[in-house]
């Protein structure tokens, strides 16, 4: 702050257009600078404001600070350093100013979201300004562009400026101290002169010429030499006050004298980041051991488990079941998985391609309902009723144990549907053969949730949430005698328990599965979400919200698998980082239950429904809500389709499919005659659309 009042006048006449800070923290310094280049410029001169930080909180501090102090023109997000700015901002800023997190501590503690990323510097305090010195040469403009960097002496600042000498750009430190500010200009920009006093040889502060020498000198240095000696020191000719010329130049900045009180502050301000850093890592510690002490309880559990079954020959699914609902930790293979993942899709996220087949929106208006007639079979009619309806569409009636058995949830399957029913059981459907495969039975209340697990390495998994608020685990096994080629053949497939899971102390409200394959969610109504081992079913993670007053109504993965998306009964959408397992951010938009979320292919927006009868559109590299559709009455469901250029959602009994960034309706189907529960597309993106329905029946649109 000091740096910039005291260049102030050289930054009104740059007049820039384009100033970037990145660390807005408070949002304090783009504030000054913009009431600063207001009150200069006045109200006509246009400039463009970019904030970005890391942390939630300091984004909507910025917001608050900006909105204060009247900023027009200011764009808030929520970065990594500049990586949404960086293609936007080329050769560009005017005006960069950067207070990175400088303070040397271990490397661990660089890059998280909380707020030691605000001090985190990681080795000498540079790990965070390192990576964007390289970009400084190519966001600046060639003429006329300056960079203001905070520095401490750790970090090596005339080290900070040489590298910047060797991208060609004027680079000094101005303020020097304990803290320095590094000043780098374009070879375009007219550079702020640094005048030393010829007998001094300080940074002059008023300085003068001398008329009989030409040479600089501090004004009440030469004056007292003028009343001592009456000559000028350069050349011994004589010299009065009239032969000094003033000469105008930027104030330079110089240090402040060191006093007791700025030692104390700053002893305080690294005491408060030690002590900050020694109660993370005490939290940490408490974490490992918290970890360690259910590691030796699960091991011990198991050794007498097992002994328990080799003493009394007990079924070892018996005896394994208690195991997998204690939370075992998110272990470094786990966490390293999940970064791999996302690191490798969010990198390849803009070179996906539109998947081939894909339906243009005039196509899409024109679909159809696929028939799946069911022809006579030694199914009973009591399981199955297939009949044809007066348009001859193709309805599947099920689960007519209860009274409204409509199935709950539809997952899709290259040629199977999977629904669950309030009949407690889940049904997998052939929907190219038209026949039952399975019938599911094992929970004790109405299955809530249902899950197909696409990689053929988990060999064809289902799993299921209920009201009786059991997770459970399933896999296929062939009945013997091959595949068979007739539709009206009995199905070769039937599927067993391989896992129960009673985590939850309330009904399960949703699954979702996770971007590595390995890995999937759960939320109940109790409250809180956990995070699941896939092959086994093992909990590694059992999350408790505090801030949810009610329970959680769904939840939806972000296809790069770090964030989770979840609905609550208390209108909000709250975000969460898979791998910390902390609240990163929450949307509070809605006005009543949000029901359902989903995320769009390439990651940037998220859709939630909610029982307001409202859709909205968020805009996740800005965390605002961008669009608002009304639905008219309550929304059950809504769900992206694997390209994400098309979105579905259903209120009462229709079902809607609209265009993507333009959110207009391409398509609209009102063939259930009772309220639309679930909807999901098929695969690939040109596949499919299934939605099920309190009539007890499952429509498929081809």
């Amino acid at each position: 702050m000091d740096a910039l009042e005291a260049d102030a006048r050289d930054l009104k006449a740059r007049k820039p257009r384009i100033v970037v800070e990145i660390g807005s923290g408070s949002g304090c310094v783009t504030a000054v600078l913009a009431r600063t280049l207001r009150d200069a410029l006045g109200p006509d001169h246009c400039t463009l404001f970019f904030s970005t930080d890391i942390n939630s909180r300091a984004v909507r501090a910025t917001q608050a600070t900006g909105s204060a102090n009247s900023i027009l023109h200011h764009e808030i997000l929520q970065a990594d350093l500049l990586a949404p700015l960086l293609p936007r901002l080329l050769h560009s800023v005017d005006l960069l100013v950067f207070n990175p997190p400088y303070v040397p501590t271990p490397t661990s503690e660089v890059g998280s979201y909380g707020i030691e990323a605000s001090w985190a510097g990681g080795k000498d305090g540079r790990e965070v300004l390192d990576r964007i010195l390289d970009s400084i040469p190519n966001l600046l403009r060639p003429q006329g562009g300056c960079m203001y960097l905070v520095a401490v002496n750790e970090n090596l600042p005339e080290d900070i400026c040489a590298r910047m000498r060797e991208e060609n750009l004027q680079a000094e430190s101005v303020y020097r101290g304990n803290q320095h500010c590094c000043r780098c200009l374009c070879p375009g920009a007219a550079s702020i002169p640094v005048m030393h006093c010829g007998i001094s040889g300080e940074i002059c502060e008023e300085p003068v010429l001398s008329r009989p020498s030409g040479v600089l000198y501090e004004k009440r240095v030469i004056l007292k030499y003028i009343e001592a000696e009456h000559k000028d020191p350069a050349n011994g000719e004589e010299l009065s006050p009239d032969d000094l010329i003033p000469v105008k130049a930027s104030t330079i900045v110089r240090p402040r004298p060191v006093t007791a009180s700025s030692e104390l502050a700053n002893a305080l301000y690294q005491h408060d980041a030690a002590c900050r850093v020694i109660a993370r890592l005490s939290r940490e510690r408490d974490s490992a051991l918290a970890q360690l002490s259910a590691l030796q309880s699960s091991f011990a559990q198991r050794a007498v488990a097992q002994a328990t079954e080799e003493a009394m020959e007990v079924e070892p699914a018996a005896q394994k079941a208690g195991d997998l609902n204690t939370p075992l930790g998110m272990s470094e293979t786990v966490l390293g998985n999940i970064s791999n993942t996302w690191e490798r899709l969010s990198k390849g996220r803009k070179k996906r391609a539109t998947p081939p087949g894909l339906p243009a929106p005039a196509e899409a208006s024109s679909h159809v309902v696929c028939h799946l007639h069911f022809p006579p079979s030694p199914l009973s009619s009591s399981l199955l009723d297939g009949k044809m309806d007066g348009q001859g569409r193709a309805r599947i009636a099920q689960h007519q144990q209860a009274q409204r058995a409509g199935p709950r949830r539809v997952s899709p399957h290259p040629n199977l549907l999977l629904t669950g029913g309030a009949d407690k059981e889940a049904v997998v459907f052939d929907r190219k053969a038209e026949v039952v495969v399975d019938r599911l039975k094992g929970h004790s209340k109405k299955v809530t949730a249902v899950l197909f697990h696409p990689l053929a390495d988990f060999g064809g998994l289902v799993i299921t949430g209920s009201a009786d608020k059991t997770v459970k685990l399933w896999k296929p096994s062939e009945k013997g005698g091959g595949p068979r080629q007739k539709k009206a053949s009995p199905p070769a497939t039937s599927y067993h328990e391989i896992a129960s899971l009673t985590v939850h102390t309330n009904e399960v409200t949703g699954l979702a599965l996770q971007a590595t394959g390995q890995y999937f969610a759960t939320a109940s109504k109790d409250k809180s979400w956990a995070f699941h081992d896939a092959s086994s079913g093992q909990c590694l993670s059992h999350v408790v919200d505090p801030a949810v007053a009610d329970s959680f109504e769904c939840l939806a993965f972000h296809p790069d698998g770090v964030l989770l998306g979840t609905g609550t009964n208390a209108a909000k959408v709250r975000m969460w980082d898979v791998k910390t397992q902390a609240n990163v951010a929450t949307f509070e938009d809605h006005k009543a239950s949000v029901a359902a979320v989903s995320f769009s292919e390439n990651g940037y927006y998220m859709a939630s429904g909610s029982a307001d009868g409202t859709v909205k559109l968020w805009d996740l590299r800005k965390l605002k809500c961008v669009q608002t559709l009304d639905a008219g009455e309550p929304v059950q469901t809504v769900s992206f389709d694997t390209s994400g250029q098309y979105l579905a959602l259903a209120a009462g009994t229709r079902t809607q499919v609209l265009l993507s960034k333009e959110w207009s309706a391409v398509a609209e189907f009102q063939d259930h005659t009772d309220k639309v529960t679930a909807l999901k597309f098929g695969y690939p993106a040109s596949g499919f659309l299934a939605t099920a329905s309190l009539d007890r029946t499952v429509k498929v649109y081809q």
